[in-house]
């Protein structure tokens, strides 16, 4: 009677910290595998009367029990563990591309295995029309650094984001640039990353300052903002272009490429973790919108000459909509737009 009420008593424990064992696996992955040890540790700790008799003699039958039982789940699992509509496996598809350089990428996940993985990697090279047969790193369109799976994606028509330069002005060896940042695509979220060459500073965001600017590498806003957009007061040696790129991340991909590259069988579903179902657009400050001769002879800008917007050094093309068109390159910009 004794070891019916402890086992009865431990199976609360049970139904309550065993989904949340789960739960916390789910939502947080296996990155943070010490925090499911921690709960499994205390619902072993909460459990072991009930696990007093195991020390009984006669008392094998409760092992061979469990391993019968884990052998039992484990072939349910592997024979159920194909993708299926109920349990769609996740997929990975995103675009990526720099203004001004005439290509782009599509990129899937990196950690894909060639085995568990096949069928949303077929999917993957099927809708980019070709294989993923190369890798690049792709930490400048801010995806974790390492080799990512990339294959060449024909342009789209995606204009570049509005960078205005309120003030500009520099104090000795120290220039300071405030700039005010629009996307002209509806890009959801907007980062803004510092040239790793350079020393250009972000001071703040919208008006909120950064505490450690010399050790930000990028800062990041979500949203649509409004019409003035978002507010960056950069620092940077007078002698340096306005080391900063614009990535325009929008999550509504079909609106610009259309729905074909994101179709998929209802046995997979986009992988969110890994940044599916996006289009990334990266943007170089330096490249076009630094003006050049927004100074004064004496270093300070004429301030009754309002503010100077920046536009794209040399138009971008825009290619038809249409997959089956070769689509236009780009042109570089010409010498004369940078600095």
């Amino acid at each position: 009677l004794g070891g019916l009420l402890v086992v009865a008593l431990a199976a609360p424990v049970l139904a309550i910290l065993v989904p949340l064992v789960e739960l916390v696996w789910l939502a947080m992955t296996a990155q943070l595998i010490a925090v499911l040890l921690v709960v499994v540790v205390v619902t072993l700790h909460m459990c072991l009367p009930a696990l007093e008799s195991l020390r009984h003699p006669n008392a094998w039958w409760a092992p061979a029990t469990g391993l019968a039982v884990a052998a039992g789940a484990f072939g349910m699992a592997t024979l159920t563990a194909s993708p299926s509509p109920n349990r769609p496996a996740p997929s990975t598809l995103a675009y990526a591309y720099e203004h001004g350089t005439g290509s782009a990428l599509w990129l899937t996940d990196p950690g894909a295995d060639d085995a568990l993985d096949a069928r949303a990697i077929e999917w993957a090279a099927e809708r980019a029309g070709a294989p993923f047969t190369r890798t690049r790193d792709m930490t400048d369109f801010g995806y974790p650094a390492g080799p990512t799976p990339v294959s060449e994606a024909r342009l789209v028509n995606a204009p570049p984001p509005s960078v205005v330069v309120e003030s500009d002005s520099i104090e000795g060896p120290v220039r300071h640039v405030t700039l005010s940042v629009s996307s002209n695509i509806g890009a959801e979220a907007m980062r803004f990353q510092v040239d790793p060459d350079g020393d250009t500073r972000i001071l703040s965001l919208n008006g909120a300052a950064i505490a450690e600017p010399n050790a930000l590498e990028w800062v990041e806003h979500y949203g649509v903002p409004e019409d003035n957009g978002v507010q960056l007061e950069l620092r940077m040696p007078a002698s340096e272009p306005i080391g900063l790129y614009v990535l325009e991340q929008h999550f509504r991909p079909r609106e610009l490429l259309g729905p074909a590259p994101f179709e998929r069988p209802e046995d997979l579903a986009p992988d969110v973790n890994a940044g599916s179902d996006r289009a990334v657009f990266r943007y170089s400050v330096a490249a076009f919108a630094d003006p050049r001769h927004a100074f004064m002879p004496g270093g300070v800008r004429d301030p009754s000459a309002g503010p100077v917007e920046a536009t794209p050094a040399v138009p971008e093309a825009a290619p038809p909509a249409a997959s089956d068109t070769a689509a236009p390159t780009v042109p570089e910009p010409t010498p004369d737009s940078l600095r």
